[in-house]
């Protein structure tokens, strides 16, 4: 769902890179018959995530949720607790995951002019996620720098990331509700600190 938009036509090239059949669908058009798939990646909108979410998990399928899955930390965490009462098997993006080792530490940094539309904090959650030290978010520097628990990383990385987490999703192998809370959690605090 969302595969006209910037993600939703990465995604679109990296299921056909993996060999994996999909679907292509965009906002207002039918979803196709149950069955028919058994996987939902949402690549719409923040702001039509959580609603999203919640008119396709009685399909009954792994559902892979672009991030963050919204700004409002309210909401997000009812969708959390009402997906784990429901069962639903819902992940959200991180693709950082795959770029950090697992005993980094040091501080976190990061720093690009460019952001989306959901603002910096929210557009780096992953980032903020993963960071176990003090943390420096700016959109100032015309270069991508990117550097978490000390780990600095490099743009070139960035689209490997995605394939692998991409994969990783689909054997299963990608945090669920738990870091979605928690990232979206993160976020949150770091606005309480930093406006």
């Amino acid at each position: 769902m969302g595969a006209d938009g910037s993600m939703g036509r990465r995604y679109c090239a990296i299921l056909k890179y993996l060999g994996v059949d999909y679907i292509p669908t965009e906002v207002g058009e039918g979803f196709p018959a149950a069955g028919s798939f058994d996987a939902i990646l949402i690549a719409t909108p923040t702001y039509m995530h959580c609603q999203h979410i919640r008119k396709v998990w009685s399909y009954g399928v792994p559902i892979l949720c672009e991030k963050p899955i919204g700004t409002d930390l309210a909401e997000v965490l009812d969708l959390c607790r009402d997906a784990e009462r429901e069962g639903v098997k819902l992940r959200a993006v991180n693709q950082y995951a795959h770029l950090v080792p697992e005993g980094a530490h040091g501080d976190t940094r990061y720093d690009y002019f460019r952001t989306g539309q959901d603002g910096l904090a929210w557009d780096c959650i992953s980032v903020l996620a993963l960071a176990k030290g003090p943390v420096v978010l700016s959109n100032q520097s015309p270069v991508w720098t990117c550097k978490i628990n000390g780990h600095l990383l490099s743009l070139a990385d960035m689209d490997r990331a995605y394939v692998k987490m991409l994969q990783g999703w689909l054997t299963g192998d990608v945090e669920g509700i738990n870091y979605i809370r928690k990232s979206h959690m993160k976020v949150a605090e770091y606005l309480d600190l930093h406006g």
